[in-house]
């Protein structure tokens, strides 16, 4: 699909009709129909009888659909691994039932929300498998109370036929992961496609007798740079994964290892990263944990001076040596690597 560039002529009206009759079949959503996704129950309705009577419709209409899947894969790799493809796709098909997919090129972007449905699924479904009203807290914050988490698999091997409002939560449920898995390749995802649809960001160097003098100045932070933290070895996975999820339009077939949910290497404990945007692509940066802190810190809002502040007033001894050898090296790494890109708040 290529969008219309601004002073193209309009398309005439026998065209622009032809059009319209075409996006009313192509842009219903596929439902499970016989353990396959399939155009849903009269789609072709709406059509002109010339064009409901082609016979390539329906493989245009499924190669259409399969490349958006394809894309919402692309964007959400590691997410769509530890689910498998097969519920991953109804995933992407109920965000993407509330969010059209757009009418110019980039496929990419009808993926653009998927995480948001994502996560108020997940934060829906653990408050009411508890019996409790209401939204509840944030997703994060449930996840620090029941950091063992799942949520739980449904009673039909199945999902729903008619992709009801429910599909999101349904094929979350379906892929048998903690919700902190989820959640966490979600977030490493997230932050891998901020790092490389940004430019890599100029070098910039902090001027230390400015900061010394105002430590309640603001670091700004360069576009694409994220802080992550994971409990399964999900930054580096796909480096050892041998092909990624393929756009599975049956829940198995001849593709099945690919399909069928994976998990990475679970770690014993949290590790760190920064990633950011880089000439060559995505740069990966382990953090040490205090280093992570500082830079959580930092990227909250907080002062440049008064981070460091908060930060030495509850060191362990133990802990003291490492900030004092580590803290200007960490400083003088994000300034090299383009974390920041200038101040505020002066």
């Amino acid at each position: 699909m290529v969008s219309a560039r601004e002073g193209d002529p309009a398309p005439p009206p026998w065209l622009a009709g032809r059009l319209a009759a075409l996006s009313a079949p192509l842009g219903a959503p596929p439902a499970p129909a016989a353990g396959r996704l399939a155009p849903p129950q009269g789609w072709r309705e709406g059509c002109d009888s010339l064009l409901a009577a082609q016979p390539g419709l329906r493989l245009y209409y499924e190669q259409r659909w399969m490349r958006l899947l394809s894309a919402a894969q692309e964007r959400a790799p590691r997410l769509a691994r530890v689910m498998g493809a097969w519920r991953f796709n109804h995933l992407a098909l109920a965000h993407l039932r509330a969010a059209p997919p757009p009418a110019g090129g980039d496929l990419d972007e009808a993926s653009a929300g998927l995480g948001a449905v994502a996560r108020a699924a997940l934060r829906r479904g653990l408050w009411a498998e508890r019996g409790l009203a209401g939204e509840g807290p944030s997703l994060s914050a449930l996840l620090e109370r029941l950091p063992t988490a799942h949520v739980l698999a449904p009673a039909a091997p199945d999902l729903a036929p008619d992709l009801a409002p429910d599909l999101a939560l349904a094929a979350l449920r379906g892929a048998g992961a903690p919700t902190r898995l989820i959640e966490q390749a979600l977030s490493v995802d997230e932050a891998a496609h901020r790092a490389l649809a940004a430019p890599p960001p100029a070098p910039w160097a902090p001027d230390a007798a400015l900061l010394a003098r105002a430590p309640h100045l603001r670091l700004r932070w360069a576009p694409g740079v994220s802080l992550v933290r994971e409990e399964w070895a999900l930054v580096e996975w796909l480096d050892a994964a041998e092909g990624s999820g393929v756009s599975a339009n049956a829940p198995a077939g001849g593709r099945a290892l690919s399909e069928a949910p994976a998990r990475p290497p679970a770690l014993g404990g949290q590790r760190y990263w920064a990633l950011s945007p880089a000439p060559e692509g995505l740069r990966r940066t382990t953090l040490d944990p205090l280093c992570a802190e500082l830079l959580a810190r930092w990227r909250r809002g907080e002062g440049w001076g008064e981070a460091l502040v908060a930060m030495e007033a509850r060191l362990s001894p133990d802990a003291r040596g490492r900030w004092e050898r580590g803290l200007p090296e960490w400083v003088a790494c994000g300034a090299r690597l383009g974390w920041w890109v200038g101040v505020e708040g002066g």
